[in-house]
């Protein structure tokens, strides 16, 4: 699924690694490029792109886990914006008709929320969403790009999101303005509209379970989508600004426009999750001197000050990472390798501490809160345009991401590809594996490539200096992977929307959601009564109970079996403690738990627990057996669950073998539905 399309980051940056005495500067060019510089003149040819395949992008989704869903060929698409969209309508509907999804597009130029356009559609974002109701429920996902014109606020927003009325994913485009100098009155564009119109879309993204797709940061990656100074930039020539509105997509951005647009809502584009201010969890760190923490000679790769910083640091890197979707781990180790963790920016450049070229901070500005947590957005951001799709197609940089060359190659990049040669010298394929020559990816991960380790006079092993000359040997110091590993340790932790607490009950979430979706009337993919099989691998009949093997079946797409051989689960019983079967009339005896291994933890509803979304439900409906039937938790909203199970009615008292989804309201509700507890994975 996942493809290239327009290079919306097509000039690599340059970024330095200061370790020691001995500072490196990251070069984006190739082998020929490094030994052919001037000394301490860093240099960017920005026609080549031989080694370093710079005309590539992420296509790798953050999904909002509470709203999204992927978009796929025979759906439809409801996209409603102004003279933006207006431009891109053509190319909206043909490129989503290549992947056979059809695109009902409603654009009119000058419109806003409550304003109507200034063509012969004067209709306004409102009015249209009334009129075109018939579109929007027949629309698998919504797409909304207005703010441009202004009138985005928290209440307009809240607005529209209720009048669209519908289940479908749904999306917002932010805003940007470059340079706008149409008249003496809106030279403060950026601040009067571009600034609370965005605030407003992103902060009402969590609370109204929708997805942010970042316009801004495509044209002006390192810029703040809430806080624009008038100073965005438009590299790649995405904005046509002839008519000083500095609004407008040229030909190159309508397609990526168009292409960001597509690629987010069919799972392989970026979109900003909503995100809730509580949810992010602390990772255990390692300790100094514990085993995680050595590297393959037994040397401690972090110090406990290090770690220390780490963790006061963590929530920081948290909420950067999310707004981007990386793994946030990825932000501390670069913060450890550009300025061993200050939060003072150097005196020699105006790179700040991370280290990105093309930056203008403060030199020697101590960073209070605020001003670590805009360079570390900056920095997440610029991270994940640098994910390379040079050798797969299967590079996806996302918040969980723990696949090691995706990692690798993003430092790689991250750093500058320079080092294929290296590679090949050490016997890795250089045209898949040039991270593993790079030290600032791999120093010390093995004996060859630890300079500790290598005879005195060895050249197998060097290094890329500031002057841009290539040394023998490399310095000494433990490479961005190692202490990428190092830091995440055997978990991963995530900051999820409406208090989604992990990267796994997001998962659960978001293949529920998309199994739902795929039931639905008025023209359903899954037929009731005989496509559950899906789920249950043919192993039950339309009159048996199959809720179970959904639930087993959603916990195995999110990577979180139920049992550990994969295995579905097949009775309500066995989700739930011995001691519980045992008080609902079960004999526990032979029976298999998944909290067994502790990966899930059970909470009686006695117990008083709030429910979050991705915890698994337990039902005994009084008149039948014991431990009925189980369905998981999607949403929360205050003392309302909205749950989603298989094998459930369509309605009515009528059997009808479906997913369908229902709402519960406060603990009376859920005993009211029967419900006894829920089981949490950890």
């Amino acid at each position: 699924m996942l493809r290239q399309f327009v290079c919306i980051f097509c000039a690599l940056f340059l970024a330095s690694l200061v370790i020691q005495t001995s500072p490196v500067f990251a070069q984006a060019f190739n082998q020929n490029d490094l030994n052919s510089l001037i000394t301490n003149t860093p240099y960017y040819d920005p026609t080549d792109t031989t080694s370093t395949g710079t005309c590539s992008t992420s296509t790798t989704t953050s999904g909002d886990t509470t709203s999204s869903s992927t978009l796929t060929s025979g759906q439809d698409i409801y996209i409603l914006g102004d003279s933006i969209t207006e431009r891109s309508s053509s190319t909206y509907v043909a490129d989503f008709r290549q992947k056979g999804i059809t695109a009902y597009v409603d654009a009119s130029s000058g419109r806003s929320l409550g304003g109507g356009g200034t063509d012969g559609n004067q209709l306004s974002g409102m009015a249209a969403i009334t009129a075109d109701q018939a579109q929007i429920q027949k629309a698998q996902a919504v797409v909304i790009a207005l703010g441009t014109n202004g009138g985005d606020t928290d209440s307009s927003v809240d607005q529209a999101i209720s009048a669209l009325n519908t289940k479908a994913a749904v999306y917002w485009v932010d805003t940007i303005a470059v340079g706008r100098t149409a008249s003496p009155g809106e030279v403060a564009w950026d601040q009067e509209e571009v600034e609370p119109n965005n605030q407003a879309i992103y902060s009402q993204s969590a609370p109204e379970k929708y997805s942010v797709i970042p316009w801004y940061n495509t044209v002006d990656p390192s810029g703040n989508p809430q806080s624009p100074n008038g100073a965005e930039t438009d590299a790649n020539g995405y904005i046509d600004n002839s008519d000083g509105l500095g609004v407008h997509p040229s030909l190159a951005g309508i397609d990526a426009l168009v292409n960001l647009v597509i690629n987010s809502v069919t799972g392989n584009g970026f979109v900003v999750t909503p995100q809730s201010n509580s949810c992010c969890s602390v990772t255990a760190l390692p300790t100094s001197s514990s085993d995680s923490n050595l590297d393959y000679a037994g040397r401690p790769m972090l110090n406990s000050t290090q770690l220390q910083t780490i963790a006061q640091n963590e929530p920081v890197y948290q909420q950067a990472a999310a707004k981007a979707g990386i793994p946030w781990q990825m932000l501390a180790t670069i913060h450890l390798l550009e300025s061993g963790l200050s939060l003072t920016n150097p005196t020699y450049n105006a790179n700040g501490v991370y280290q990105i070229l093309n930056t203008n901070y403060t030199e020697g500005q101590q960073l209070d809160n605020a001003d670590f947590q805009a360079e570390s957005d900056t920095a997440a951001m610029f991270i994940k345009s640098k994910v390379s799709y040079n050798y797969s197609s299967n590079r996806n940089l996302t918040e969980g991401t723990t696949d090691p060359d995706t990692i690798k190659d993003t430092f790689y990049s991250y750093n500058g590809r320079g080092y294929s040669a290296q590679a090949q010298q050490n016997g890795f394929n250089p045209d898949t594996q040039a991270f593993e020559g790079s030290p600032y990816v791999m120093n010390t991960a093995d004996a060859q490539r630890d300079v500790t380790a290598l005879p005195k006079n060895e050249t197998t092993w060097g290094q890329y200096k500031t002057n841009g000359v290539f040394l023998y040997p490399a310095d000494y110091f433990h490479g961005a992977y190692l202490i990428f590993e190092d830091i995440s340790g055997d978990t991963t932790t995530a900051c999820g929307p409406s208090g989604t607490s992990s990267l796994v009950a997001q998962e659960v979430v978001q293949y529920t959601k998309a199994e739902y979706a795929l039931w639905q009337p008025p023209n359903p993919t899954m037929v009731p009564g005989t496509d559950f099989g899906k789920y249950t691998g043919g192993a039950v009949g339309p009159d048996d109970f199959w809720c179970a093997y959904f639930v087993s079946w959603i916990y195995n797409k999110a990577d979180y079996p139920l049992q550990p051989n994969g295995a579905p689960v097949t009775v309500v019983t066995d989700f739930v403690p011995a001691s519980v079967q045992q008080q609902n009339g079960y004999d526990p005896s032979g029976f298999f738990s998944i909290e067994t291994g502790g990966k899930f933890t059970w909470h009686a509803v006695s117990s008083g627990y709030t429910p979050q979304p991705g915890d698994i439900v337990i039902h005994n409906y009084p008149g039948y057996n014991p431990l009925t039937h189980v369905n998981l938790v999607v949403g929360v909203s205050g003392s309302t669950i909205t749950l989603i199970g298989g094998d459930e009615h369509g309605g009515g008292t009528v059997y009808t073998n479906i997913v369908n989804e229902n709402v519960d309201s406060g603990p009376a509700g859920w005993q009211g539905d029967g419900i006894i507890g829920f089981v949490s994975p950890n």
